[in-house]
């Protein structure tokens, strides 16, 4: 699908730039920001909803705390 956006001119020209430095298409760059900038906003969105849910929560014993702490420091996000 084509659509039609404007960008400032020094962000233009830093696209360029990379498309033509790693052989990819302007189109190519700007998906690629997209589709990052989706992924990095429903992340957030994510995290806001389970923040505001264990906000609300009973507070887990000492024990399931440490627990789920060093769990969730082994997972990559």
């Amino acid at each position: 699908m084509k659509i039609a956006i404007s960008v400032p001119d020094n962000l233009s020209q830093a696209v360029d730039h990379y498309a033509e430095r790693t052989g990819v298409s302007r189109s190519e760059v700007y998906a690629r920001a997209v589709h990052r900038l989706l992924e990095t906003l429903e992340a957030e969105e994510s995290l806001r909803r389970f923040n505001e849910i264990y906000a609300e929560a009973t507070p887990a014993a000492p024990a399931l705390t440490a627990a789920a702490r060093v769990t969730f420091e082994r997972n990559e996000w």
